[in-house]
């Protein structure tokens, strides 16, 4: 599973993200991600998680290499990306990286940036995001499936344009939890709540 933390400070008056992954080693290999990716771009206080669908092992195709393909295109995007007051359309980046991305293969994305006190987001299937503030969520993103076990998936199913779209006000302090299905499958809201707590405490 693949997870990125951020917490939003305070910067010369203005909220910033500051960000950081972690992997639990798949099939307990330590050197393994398994299939998920992510990228975190802290210039532009924009970070994003994949997770490629593993049924394409079955076709001969590697999930991994669509997923880095995708979010390494995403932090392309994200750079690269001309936009005024230098804020990022999590929508344009997921598309622009989709179009780049030429790997066989489908996944499901989580794109995440700060613009002010505002969060804006888009999700394609059931990677998520929360928001958690003095120890409580105060949001956790929907996810989107056509039936159970059976998420949206960008590439061979749907396009960036299907994803979800979500603004969420934040303050200093908060606390965002992205990650794929891997972490809001395993772990529930409680024991992400304190962990976070947790890791607050030991820092």
């Amino acid at each position: 599973m693949a997870a990125d933390s951020d917490r939003v400070g305070i910067q010369e008056g203005s909220l910033m993200m500051m960000s950081g992954s972690f992997y639990i080693a798949k099939y307990r290999d330590p050197g393994s991600q398994g299939e998920d990716s992510h990228f975190i771009c802290e210039e532009m206080h924009t970070i994003g998680v994949a997770d490629g669908v593993g049924g394409w092992q079955m076709r001969g195709v590697d999930a991994r290499i669509y997923a880095r393909q995708l979010m390494n295109n995403s932090l392309l995007a994200t750079l690269t990306q001309t936009h005024p007051h230098n804020r990022i359309d999590p929508m344009k980046v997921l598309d622009e990286a989709f179009a780049k991305t030429k790997a066989a293969g489908s996944l499901t994305a989580c794109v995440i940036t700060l613009h002010e006190d505002m969060l804006h987001a888009v999700n394609m299937g059931d990677s998520a995001f929360m928001v958690i503030r003095q120890g409580a969520a105060v949001y956790r993103s929907p996810i989107q499936q056509r039936s159970f076990n059976f998420p949206y998936q960008l590439g061979s199913c749907d396009k960036p344009p299907q994803a979800q779209v979500m603004k969420v006000a934040v303050e200093a302090g908060d606390v965002i939890v992205a990650g794929t299905d891997g972490l809001f499958d395993n772990l529930s809201e409680t024991q992400i709540l304190e962990s976070v707590v947790y890791n607050e405490l030991e820092t």
